[in-house]
């Protein structure tokens, strides 16, 4: 057995809001780099990218892979095939698949319920089916699937329903995962009784390579071989295989972690967003957000055993709030990050694993932060209404403290009041 790092999410150029640049080989490269084993290449049921992926792939007991060259040489990257597709209700599923034919299989049986599955837009395809009806065709076609960031406010299947029973119907057991999303984690989720059986994922749902977005969510799981047959045993606990670690954003950092107005970014408590009918004074509408809905579904805190779920930050964000700079992908950000790889291989090495003499020794002003990072010294400016959270990063425990304050101060004004309003979100901190 082997521990894997894998990603199942990913979008492909023909998906809405996706860099167009998105292909086979950077993906590869850049899940090697990131430390990925197993690399996501999803969107596989619209034609056109399906051609062209499996044009580059190749398959080796039943392992789809690209090989490719790096600083390091030769090295293999591994691939699990996916898709998202939306029930016309608008909440997002994902799909796992075994190989090509299962892939035209279940194209098969959705193309009738898509309008145009292969337009230039329809990478995740919108289908005139339910979640119900969606399963049916996953459990019947003995596919792996599940619902992706299932509680985030537009297409998480808990911003549409109270349960999973109700939206999936008689197979809401024959769910193999449930997708956290980025402004959710095993401890929040953990409280929901339903859920006690099911398997949480943490993945990217990346929309583009680059490494701070490609594996920004992650999974470890113990493996025999890196294909779909011994992820579906891990999934069940079968034969040895496991899912033991899921890797993730703080949820603070997600878009849609807090309770807060789409227009002028004020944040509420649940109870005054329901006063309010979910209407802010500025005239912009108020946005649940996903730690709210989680309470509002599991009032009463229950806790089930679960692997360990470690909070991480992308090395090219951690190098940018260093450098002072907003950019991951800045040029400055961008050589340093290079300097960490070109010694530890993996941006999770460096993140992980690297020891504090072998980051000193590499640029020890980054190590600095890293090391903060590593002791929890990261305090969150959090996410609401489609506004990503800003971490803060602290030097010790009463530093630490002492942003805590200054957030939670923030946190309570009332932007409505102020004569500009928009999409700002500068802080104390910025």
């Amino acid at each position: 057995m082997q521990n894997y790092n894998a990603d199942f999410h990913i979008h492909g150029p023909y998906a809405g809001g996706t860099s167009k640049n998105l292909c086979v080989e950077k993906i590869a490269e850049m899940g090697f780099y990131k430390g990925l084993q197993i690399s996501p290449v999803g969107d596989l049921t619209h034609k056109p990218w399906f051609d062209d992926v499996f044009s580059k792939l190749q398959c080796e007991d039943e392992i789809y892979f690209y090989d490719i060259k790096t600083i390091f040489g030769e090295k293999r990257t591994n691939f699990i095939l996916s898709t998202e597709v939306q029930a016309k209700d608008r909440t997002h599923h994902i799909v796992l698949f075994p190989d090509k034919k299962s892939i035209l299989g279940f194209r098969e049986r959705i193309k009738s319920s898509c309008r145009n599955l292969d337009g230039p837009m329809n990478g995740r395809p919108w289908l005139s089916l339910n979640a119900e009806e969606i399963a049916k065709i996953c459990v019947d076609s003995d596919l792996t699937f599940g619902p992706a960031h299932a509680f985030t406010p537009y297409f998480g299947v808990y911003a549409h329903y109270d349960s999973l029973k109700i939206a999936y119907g008689k197979y809401f057991e024959d769910i193999d995962f449930l997708e956290l999303g980025l402004s959710a984690d095993s401890y929040l989720a953990n409280d929901i009784l339903e859920l006690k059986n099911t398997p949480f994922l943490s993945n990217s749902d990346a929309h583009s390579f680059w490494p701070h977005r490609l594996g920004r969510e992650f999974n470890t799981f113990q493996l025999n071989k890196p294909n779909y047959y011994e992820i579906e045993k891990a999934l069940g606990k079968k034969e040895g295989r496991d899912l033991i670690l899921n890797v993730g954003l703080n949820p603070k950092e997600g878009m849609y972690h807090k309770t807060r107005c789409k227009d002028c970014l004020t944040f509420y408590s649940l109870e005054d967003a329901v006063k309010l009918n979910w209407r802010c004074p500025c005239k912009g509408i108020i946005k649940k957000g996903v730690y709210d809905r989680i309470k509002e579904i599991a009032p009463k805190r229950e806790k089930y055993d679960r692997p360990e779920y470690k909070h991480i930050l992308a090395l090219a964000e951690i190098i940018a709030i260093a450098q002072n700079s907003d950019n991951p992908l800045a040029e400055k950000v961008q050589k340093i990050w290079w300097d960490f790889i070109k010694i530890a291989e993996t941006e999770i090495n460096v993140l992980l694993y690297l020891s504090e003499p072998q980051l000193n020794e590499i640029n020890p002003e980054i190590a600095k932060y890293i090391i903060a990072f590593r002791n929890d010294y990261v305090n969150y400016f959090p996410g609401g209404a489609g506004q990503y959270g800003k971490p803060i990063i602290a030097f010790s425990e009463l530093e630490k403290q002492k942003n805590e304050l200054k957030i939670e101060d923030q946190m309570k004004e009332k932007k409505y009041l102020q004569k500009s309003t928009g999409s700002s979100q500068r802080t104390l901190f910025a």
